[in-house]
């Protein structure tokens, strides 16, 4: 049986059951990839449909709803052990199995729906990819490898292929590019948060990189990550759509988010306050590149 936070099952923040519904779909995780697609979709789609616009953005934030309420009920074991997802309604045995079950059934069904009938067959089809990579493959693979935060950067770095593939004429190199700076993100941001968060997974025996191979090693695939996001945001101009401005912009993000990374490999460095430094970081270079993906196509014009 899994152990429960000190005062027992609690509510969600809102205290209502509502609330933990809520909770189930990682808001946080829905609206930042949500964004991400309706960002690329933006930047790629010529001429702009609003149908196909909000289509996408509905469609997008149902698929990955269904496939958060099915990786919360998996790790309600793992969750039950951690003070930051303790309160979580599938943690505490306030959601069970066949609630959420119909839920994410419901979420993910009507989300395909949407993307078929408002977007296109590639998108809808991008969809159901990072729902199986994400719900299945990566779910199953945090309980057993420390490789798991990478299996996840893969259904991650998806929503914005969707967006450039929703467009009516998508150009490939961006779909890539978009697909590396992504998945260089997220290696940054997730092998800092293993380090940030380091005691807590170790209280719930996740294996992830800082405990299976040190907090040094870790330290360096963040620097890695850092270093292919510059060299993508730099393949996003010079292959992809990218006017200079945008290039530009998206390439000061990257050198100072490596400036960080390479400033977190000496020895004297506090590695948790480090890694925070990285995390806050790696939150506004999000904001900035759908920025730069939303206000790019006025180069074009």
């Amino acid at each position: 049986m899994a152990t429960r936070s000190a005062g027992g099952p609690r509510a969600s923040s809102s205290g209502s059951r509502l609330g933990l519904y809520i909770d189930a779909i990682k808001p946080g995780i829905t609206v930042s990839n949500t964004a991400t697609a309706a960002a690329a979709y933006v930047f790629a789609a010529q001429p702009f449909s609003l149908a196909t616009f909000l289509g996408l953005l509905l469609g997008t934030a149902l698929v990955i709803a269904s496939a958060c309420v099915v990786n919360n009920h998996v790790d309600r074991d793992i969750d039950a052990k951690m003070a930051r997802t303790a309160h979580r309604g599938q943690a505490t045995g306030q959601i069970g199995a066949t609630a959420s079950f119909v839920y994410a059934a419901a979420l993910g069904v009507l989300g395909l729906l949407v993307l078929l009938l408002l977007t296109t067959p590639a998108a809808a089809i991008t969809g159901v990819v990072a729902w199986l990579l994400y719900a299945v493959v990566y779910t199953l693979a945090k309980h057993r490898t420390p490789h798991a935060a990478l299996i996840g950067n893969v259904p991650g770095a998806l929503p914005p292929v969707a967006g450039v593939l929703a467009a009516p004429t998508p150009r490939p190199a961006d779909a890539i590019a978009l697909f590396a700076l992504l998945v260089a993100w997220q290696v940054v941001h997730f092998y800092a948060i293993s380090i940030r968060r380091r005691d807590d997974y170790a209280a719930a025996d996740v294996p992830v990189a800082a405990l299976a191979y040190g907090v040094t090693h870790t330290k360096r695939l963040v620097l890695a990550g850092a270093v292919v996001f510059l060299l993508a945001a730099l393949g996003l101009g010079a292959f992809g759509s990218a006017g200079p401005v945008a290039t530009a912009v998206l390439a000061i993000c990257a050198l100072v988010m490596l400036f960080t990374a390479a400033r977190g490999q000496r020895k004297d460095v506090d590695a948790t306050a480090w890694a925070s430094d990285v995390f806050g970081q790696t939150l506004v270079v999000i904001l900035v590149l759908c920025a730069v993906l939303v206000l790019g196509p006025l180069e074009r014009l």
